[in-house]
């Protein structure tokens, strides 16, 4: 599970996979892998112009629901708060 923490001003939003921003460039949103989130990583260059190049890759969510964590410890380390 992950939790965004700095997603909590006014007027901020999630929006699902694969979702159309409403924004200059219409970027779109696109599942990526950990490994591909870097700070030179740019929002606006996942867009309607070249949306068939990421989806057509293989979904690096596929096994979303097969993997299994538990809340025990972050359960733990809260109580020790």
């Amino acid at each position: 599970m992950y939790l965004e923490p700095f997603r909590n001003g006014f007027g901020q939003t999630l929006v699902a996979p694969y979702s159309v921003r409403r924004r200059e460039k219409a970027p779109v949103s696109i599942p990526l892998l950990w490994s591909e989130v870097t700070p030179a990583l740019v929002p606006s260059d996942f867009n309607l112009g070249n949306f068939t190049t990421w989806s057509g890759r293989s979904d690096p969510w596929h096994d979303f629901f097969e993997q299994h964590q538990s809340l025990e410890d972050a359960g733990r380390r809260l109580a020790r708060l």
